[in-house]
């Protein structure tokens, strides 16, 4: 599926505050095929439908068998099995039918869920957590497959045999209709009523026993803190505690599973004896034949299963709707960063001028204000003060990831606001303090975002971030997976890696946010290393804390409150004994 095609559904189909109109759209179920569906799932049913008549007609052949030629008994059975066995292949065909807009449905949202987190500016992923954006992705889509399911088969299933069986109780009798509407609904309600405190209170134990599981877990994991502490008896008596609250509400869930579930076949027996008890006094009062007994009995236990069935649907469709409002967040959150239309940067100086800008992530706390610097081609530039001065706003500012407030930045004199940034951040890198690594090999990971790089490349790129050793020495060399997030490799070769990463991209401006911080002095010295080699010739910018990372600047930019208090040289700014000078002395 292109980029192309997903926008339709991104920007026009998707609207939360019309959940079935969407789901219909998404469920791409053309007009003429829906009573197809409709009938396809009444031939698949029929046996379970036509059951009560089934035995009525038994029940008159077993009264008066002379009234009927043998033909037709064995032609009433021999029917009613073939009803049965076309179960098979009828229900394989509507599920095949049915659950390929399902999963095309699926399949629609997830892409569509993954482009657009793609679209969505850097301040959208800042602002939210990554656990509630994966839920959306996989949870709650699987929440709307889900309601589309249960529409396609309890739906179904529970309307056609409402109106079914209701429709041949008005048609028999009228009065067994008119009892049907009265006591079907309380039966099931009650039923439903019963059930939902069973599950009421299975989902109170399940709390009781992960608290249980939680602390337990927690003191094999303070086992020695405990034994240090000479606590082993406290730790005792705390587990002792939580298994004492796990035993009674086990008692308490065991006696109340128990009455609910007796409760329930109660309400669903004297229902029962209720039909039976009114149409054998309608029998013995020759209101009726004694085979509608049977009649009405079968299809009062449709009805009230189908009734429960739908009150059972109800939170399933809630829970459906909520989802669909869950990932509107994402389908149709407007702040993207527009790019379509605007100039394409093919090629970069590395000239950046920021003039009087002005950035907040919450408008009550400016980060930048009147913010003035240019930074000419080629230059080394670091950007250093207290956490919270904004550096690394500046850095995602000049990388395109945040837009100005107010303000403007020009890129090798082009306005910012008038180039497509995907463009111009593909002849940047950045090697950031948290390095990240994806799943793979190492020459896949250095080798990111490039299709077409030879193997002298990969090297000359590793050389220069000082990796070569590292990856002689490993038995797969540049095959060698580096495990989830690189987890296998130490930081100091994950940074170096990074670095090789940016050096392959020969980009010609370099963003270093802290890329040593995290660092022992060892690793520090071979990071360094691969960074001189890195920005040589680049226009690069720097966030660094710790000034001894910043020897290759020819520029440096103190921050303090979002505005630039001092700028120039190293020596310079240390002969003038200000905010510079003072830094480097709290550092010394």
């Amino acid at each position: 599926m292109t980029k192309a095609s997903l926008l339709p559904l991104l920007d026009r189909e998707y609207q939360s505050k019309h959940p079935l109109s969407t789901l219909h759209r998404l469920l791409q179920i053309p007009t003429w095929k829906g009573p197809w569906y409709v009938f396809l799932y009444l031939v698949k049913s029929s046996a379970t439908l036509l059951l009560p008549l089934y035995l009525e007609e038994l029940v008159r052949f077993a009264k008066d068998p002379s009234a009927f030629p043998m033909w037709w008994f064995w032609a009433l059975n021999i029917g009613y099995l073939l009803l049965v066995f076309q179960n098979i292949p009828t229900h394989l065909l509507f599920v095949k039918m049915v659950h390929q807009h399902i999963r095309g449905m699926e399949h629609r949202l997830r892409t569509s869920l993954v482009a657009r987190l793609q679209q969505l500016s850097i301040r959208f992923h800042t602002e939210s957590e990554s656990g509630r954006l994966q839920a959306k992705v996989l949870r709650d889509v699987d929440l709307v497959v889900q309601m589309a399911s249960n529409l396609f088969h309890l739906g179904l299933s529970t309307s056609t045999t409402i109106i079914w069986g209701l429709a041949v109780a008005f048609y028999t009798d009228p009065m067994i209709g008119v009892f049907f509407v009265v006591t079907a609904p309380i039966a099931a309600f009650l039923i439903y009523f019963f059930k939902k405190r069973l599950r009421q209170h299975n989902h109170e134990f399940r709390d009781t026993f992960e608290q249980m599981s939680s602390r337990v877990s927690e003191m094999i994991d303070t086992i020695p803190v405990a034994r240090a502490h000479a606590e082993e008896e406290k730790e005792i008596e705390r587990a002792k505690s939580t298994l004492n609250e796990v035993y009674h509400a086990g008692m308490r869930i065991d006696r109340t599973n128990h009455f609910f579930s007796a409760a329930s076949f109660v309400a669903m027996r004297i229902a029962i004896v209720a039909v039976v008890a009114v149409t054998a006094w309608m029998v013995a009062t020759n209101f009726m034949p004694i085979e509608r007994i049977m009649l009405y009995y079968g299809l009062f236990g449709l009805v009230v299963n189908a009734l429960v069935q739908l009150l059972s649907f109800t939170p399933i469709i809630s829970n459906g709707f909520e989802a669909m409002r869950s990932i509107g967040e994402i389908l149709e959150c407007p702040d993207i960063e527009y790019n379509h239309g605007k100039k394409k940067v093919n090629n970069v100086k590395g000239d950046i001028t920021f003039k009087q800008v002005h950035f907040a992530y919450d408008e009550d706390r400016p980060i930048l204000h009147d913010f003035n610097f240019h930074i000419k081609a080629g230059d080394c530039v670091a950007f250093v003060g207290e956490s919270g001065s904004g550096k690394s706003t500046i850095m995602n500012l000049a990388i395109g990831f945040y837009r100005p407030q107010q303000g403007s930045i020009f890129l090798d004199g082009e306005d910012s606001r008038n180039l497509d940034l995907r463009t111009w951040r593909s002849h940047i890198a950045v090697v950031p303090q948290q390095t990240i690594l994806f799943s793979g090999s190492i020459r896949d990971n250095i080798t990111y975002g490039h299709k077409y790089i030879d193997d002298e490349q990969v090297w000359k790129a590793v050389d220069a971030a000082n990796l070569r050793s590292v990856i002689e020495e490993l038995p797969d060399g540049l095959d060698t997976e580096v495990g989830e997030n690189g987890m296998s490799m130490s930081g100091g070769q994950r940074q170096r890696l990074a670095i090789a990463r940016a050096l392959v991209r020969d980009p010609k401006v370099i963003v270093l946010d802290e890329a040593t911080s995290a660092l022992d002095v060892i690793s520090e010295k071979s990071v360094q290393e691969a960074i001189d080699n890195l920005i040589e010739g680049r226009t690069v910018l720097i966030v660094a804390h710790r000034l001894s990372t910043i020897r290759r600047a020819n520029h440096v930019v103190v921050m303090k409150n979002g505005q630039c208090i001092e700028h120039g040289e190293q020596e310079e700014l240390l002969s003038r004994g200000g905010e510079f000078s003072r830094l480097k002395l709290l550092q010394a």
